[in-house]
């Protein structure tokens, strides 16, 4: 699952805005940040991701159906919050 594929999935703007806006300032220039946007989550992260879907951050999970049905849903999250910087 990709880090495109999450910033999708969002549904609070100013969620979407904040993870952007991190991961923009996190590159020096517009290749790299279409490279971040194109990685892959680790597994932690997707755990994690999938974890606070469940427990009410603003992602829709029908718009991440292929990824949860390859990962399932964890029952711990690894790491708190969904934050690209941790990722």
């Amino acid at each position: 699952m990709r880090r495109f594929d999450v910033l999708q999935a969002m549904t609070d703007v100013e969620k979407y805005a904040g993870e952007v806006w991190c991961m923009v300032h996190r590159c020096q220039n517009e290749k790299e940040f279409k490279e971040l946007l194109m990685s892959d989550l680790s597994e932690a992260g997707r755990q994690c991701m999938l974890n606070a879907a469940q427990n009410g951050y603003p992602l829709s999970l029908e718009r991440l159906q292929d990824g949860i049905k390859e990962y399932g849903i964890p029952e711990k999250c690894i790491i708190s919050g969904v934050n690209s910087a941790n990722n």
